[in-house]
């Protein structure tokens, strides 16, 4: 596979690689809400194609010859190169293949190593995440792994994750960085999203000191998941300041949100930012002409659930 789902105006601004392996339960980018003039592309890549990918755009920078079976592989290829420097996104999509030992295969590991590299965005969730921390390569990854997975859960479930607004309001992510600028001001932790998560792992962080120390990146927790008495990482993102590199882990999908806390005023300045100012009065009023809370809180979750859903690219911004 190698095939664009989405396609704004150039020249590109944004780019998302997102790459499958078996059977996705990320539907993340099927159900975009974007304009078509936005300069934003998204492509769906197998990820046997790893390989190829590094040898055109990173290794022999070139457009490729035809290939028949992935006609379209060469404008991948043009839209890599035109990014030049422009943060690219690479997103492991949680798929059915990646309990195999596949990064080893496809030496996914380099291929993350010459990402951060560049300045770029690599993202792994669930069960991409689960093989990430099973394969790291403290070499490629200039660190021992600092995570260590704790167990899986068979069955879905619902979990609450806690946050600190400030930290989101100045994550470089943007999807997350939303979150934190509709939730409203608390000096405290204790902001909250629902999530069900499917079939999800736990991981729990080693020793802070010795990653510190032993690492050549920065780590830093967005998110947490608080079950049973104990708060573990969610979010966390790790970056390079020697490159502007990062990764980003999550042990949720953002299509299995279920609710967010959100502030009215801070949602309708977000509203307006991201969509402009007759949508956000236009939801207002909604809102407002609602009969009681409940109903209320139901269509300020929908605006909610539409901004995250606008920003589901998890654009990378390396400046803020």
């Amino acid at each position: 596979m190698c095939e664009i789902i989405f396609r704004g105006t150039t020249p590109l601004k944004h780019l998302v690689v997102a790459f499958e392996y078996g059977t996705c339960y990320d539907s993340a980018y099927e159900n975009l809400q974007l304009s078509t003039i936005a300069p934003v592309a998204v492509w769906y890549v197998d990820i046997s194609l790893l390989d190829q990918i590094r040898t055109f755009w990173l290794n022999t920078p070139e457009i490729p010859p035809i290939d028949k079976e992935h006609p379209r592989f060469g404008m991948l290829i043009e839209d890599l190169l035109a990014m030049g420097r422009q943060p690219i996104t690479f997103d492991w999509l949680c798929c059915s293949d990646y309990t195999l030992p596949i990064f080893g295969r496809f030496d996914v590991m380099g291929f993350v190593h010459d990402v951060c590299a560049k300045g770029h965005l690599c993202m792994f969730s669930d069960w991409s995440l689960k093989a990430l921390i099973k394969h790291w390569d403290q070499v490629a990854l200039e660190g021992p792994c600092p995570f260590r997975l704790e167990c899986e859960y068979p069955l879905s479930r619902e979990v609450r994750m806690q946050f600190d607004s400030k930290i989101l309001c100045a994550c470089p992510i943007e999807q997350l960085r939303r979150v934190g600028q509709m939730a409203p001001l608390k000096e405290d932790l204790s902001h909250a999203m629902v999530m069900t998560c499917p079939h999800t792992i736990s991981y729990v962080l080693k020793e802070r000191n010795d990653i510190e120390r032993s690492c050549a990146f920065k780590l830093q927790v967005l998110t947490t998941v608080v079950e049973s008495n104990r708060s573990d990482p969610c979010h966390v993102l790790l970056t390079y300041p020697r490159t502007g590199g990062a990764i980003l882990l999550s042990k949720c999908h953002w299509c299995e949100l279920q609710s967010i806390e959100i502030d009215e005023q801070r949602l309708r300045q977000v509203l307006e930012e991201s969509c402009g100012a007759q949508v956000a009065v236009d939801f207002e009023q909604e809102w407002n002409s609602q009969p009681d809370d409940e109903t209320t809180f139901v269509v300020m979750q929908r605006c909610a659930r539409m901004v995250l859903s606008e920003s589901s690219l998890s654009i990378y911004s390396p400046s803020l």
